[in-house]
């Protein structure tokens, strides 16, 4: 098969363009060319925009008879916003030429060209074996496709369509699995541009044929538009499409939304399970707003899931049913909690937020079906952890916002902390501890108990818990195998704070490396600087350049003297294709960084490897 080229230029105000030859840029790193490529003007768009392009595969052009620099440039409108098509079509004659002879022969449709018109194009049929990503089966390429758009739903970044772009085979996959188009981004509509985001929106909910929807509706922050600058375009299709939206999420969401949600009658809200709510708190309405959305949840006959990101707790939550309750945002009393745990049976997740008050005691209760508890806020907390019962309890978060030297728990009492994990049944997997006051000798002895045995994440965050020697000692494995180390599922582990000797981590990561009990995910700050510990970044560094699994090291200044040095390790031991974006976004959120450089890392910053799959910023590659 004829090897494609990669090409560069620079398109001038004038409409001429200079359009050179590069062969060694096709045999790059995707992500390098990507860097490589020059800024290209662009006529008409105003600025400039970074854009990476290939010629056509030289079989096509022989096929269509196209000249090559023609080819060139044609394949260049691919990568480029659709509205300035026009205007580079008249730029040549080569050009028009082009496009008149694919739409001769019935390739490209008459008229404007349609933003996937590079997904019209035929395949070039290959001389020798095809390669691996078209020979995967399309049920194998849609369960592909379905994980890379639920792990982009954060970035609301229309992934299903950016798919449905690349090519032929793509987008017959993409149009073909309506599970890709259910997830539904509806901003409030400003007007401009013929109502584009309703067309958007209903382009996914046509996709999505008869599924159940999730629709987010956002509104842009500040003071709500009202009068006749308010398109109601896009709130009418939320409106239309709520018999089947089975989760909602309002964010900054005005009241002349709300009003008319809170109207919806309970027959079209029977597939709506989960709502998310997320108000501008900054108005005069805010608490009316807030009124007309427990109104609306409180006629929801089938609501199960409720995060409820508002000061004021909302009344008439259905708690009977309720399986998950994020009330992170609400300030309760234990009195509070211990409510709404006796009056929701079926809940699995609850996220609570406790003011500051004293602690007393109270009766016992027992919840056999939560799984997670998320419990933040001040003050001690030994009269509730003295009262509850979590026989399945797996995923455990518990932080505080006050200073260590006011803290008061779990140190005032710690054996209340110790019998509150003793009463666990099934094992914890996650425990996560943020701003807690805690001693090394209490945290040690929470680990040896046969209650987190199977723990799979470890985090310690804030400076409290100053983590030595001990700790580090309980992880190791013992070649003897007479001594069985703590915690031989260990996944991930965030200290945050550390204070041990050089070279006591790196020996013990390498050593659960060689026992097989590797740690996928490792940060660490240690007291000191990076010259003290030249033995820890030595053996991270070696990790790192371990073949037998992916890792990524990342050291962190975190003061300009380097008081503190963080060290980052980062494994991938699922597979070799790299760090996908999900878990280096995880990695940004739970160590609190403005920025993360990543060394020997370039295909790993800024994108996401699903086996031969590279989404790179909104470009698609395979």
């Amino acid at each position: 098969m004829d090897a494609d080229y990669g090409i560069s230029g620079l398109w001038r105000d004038d409409g001429f363009a200079w359009v050179d030859q590069d062969e060694d840029l096709a045999e790059s790193d995707p992500d390098e060319s990507a860097e490589s490529t020059p800024n290209v003007e662009i006529p008409r768009l105003g600025g400039r925009q970074r854009v990476s392009f290939s010629l056509l595969p030289a079989a096509l052009t022989r096929v269509l008879d196209i000249p090559n620099e023609d080819a060139e440039l044609v394949d260049f409108l691919g990568m480029i916003n659709p509205e300035a098509s026009a205007t580079l079509l008249e730029t040549s004659f080569g050009l028009r030429s082009a496009l008149l002879k694919l739409r001769k022969l019935g390739i490209l449709p008459n008229g404007p060209l349609p933003t996937f018109w590079r997904a019209l194009l035929p395949r070039a049929v290959p001389l020798g074996l095809p390669p691996l990503i078209d020979r995967l089966p399309t049920e194998l390429l849609s369960t592909i496709f379905i994980f890379l758009v639920e792990a982009e739903l954060a970035t609301k970044s229309h992934t299903s369509v950016r798919l449905s772009h690349v090519c032929s085979t793509w987008r017959a996959t993409a149009l073909g699995e309506a599970a890709l188009w259910t997830h539904v981004n509806v901003r409030e509509c400003d007007g401009q541009w013929q109502c584009a985001r309703r067309r958007v929106a209903e382009l996914y909910t046509q996709r999505a044929q008869m599924l159940p929807l999730d629709v987010a509706f956002d509104a842009p922050f500040g003071i709500p538009r009202q009068g006749p600058d308010v398109c109601p375009c896009t709130l009418d299709l939320v409106l239309t499409n709520m018999p089947r939206t089975r989760s909602l999420s309002l964010f900054w969401t005005h009241e002349y939304a709300l009003r008319p949600l809170s109207r919806v009658p309970p027959a079209d809200k029977e597939r709506l399970e989960s709502l998310s709510v997320t108000l501008d708190d900054f108005t005069a309405a805010h608490r009316a707003n807030t009124d007309l959305v427990a109104r609306f949840a409180a006629s929801a006959p089938v609501l199960r899931e409720l995060y409820w990101r508002e000061r004021a707790l909302p009344a008439g939550i259905p708690y009977a049913r309720m399986t998950a309750l994020a009330l992170g945002r609400c300030p309760l009393s234990e009195e509070d909690v211990l409510w709404i745990l006796r009056y929701a049976p079926a809940l699995t997740q609850l996220n609570v937020n406790l003011f500051a008050a004293r602690s007393f005691s109270h009766a016992p209760l027992t919840h056999r079906a939560l799984q997670s508890f998320r419990l933040a806020g001040e003050g001690t907390r030994n009269g509730l952890f003295s009262a509850l019962s979590f026989p399945a309890l797996r995923y455990l978060w518990v932080g505080t916002s006050e200073q260590a030297s006011r803290a008061l728990w779990p140190d005032r009492d710690a054996e209340v902390w110790l019998a509150f994990l003793g009463r666990m049944v099934r094992g914890l997997e996650s425990l996560d501890l943020s701003e807690v006051l805690m001693e090394e000798e209490t945290l040690l002895r929470s680990l040896m108990l046969p209650q987190l045995a199977g723990l799979r994440n470890l985090s310690v965050q804030g400076d409290t818990l100053i983590a030595g020697y001990d700790l580090f000692q309980l992880l190791r494995p013992n070649p003897a195998g007479s001594i069985a180390p703590a915690l031989p599922n260990l996944q991930k582990l965030t200290l945050s704070l550390c204070e041990v000797r050089d070279g006591v981590v790196g020996r013990i990561l390498q050593s659960r490396f060689e026992y097989g009990m590797p740690m996928s995910w490792v940060v660490i700050t240690f007291l000191g600087t990076y010259a003290e510990h030249s033995k820890d970044s030595a053996m991270f560094r070696q990790l790192s350049a371990s073949r037998a699994t992916n890792m990524v090291y990342a050291p962190q200044v975190l003061t300009p003297d380097e008081e503190f040095c963080k060290f980052i390790l980062v494994v991938n031991t699922h597979n070799r294709s790299g760090i996908r974006r999900s878990e280096i976004n995880e990695l940004l959120r739970s160590s609190d960084f403005n920025s993360l450089q990543l060394e020997n890392a370039s295909k790993a910053e800024g994108s996401m490897r699903i086996n031969a799959i590279v989404v790179h910023n909104d470009i698609v590659v395979h």
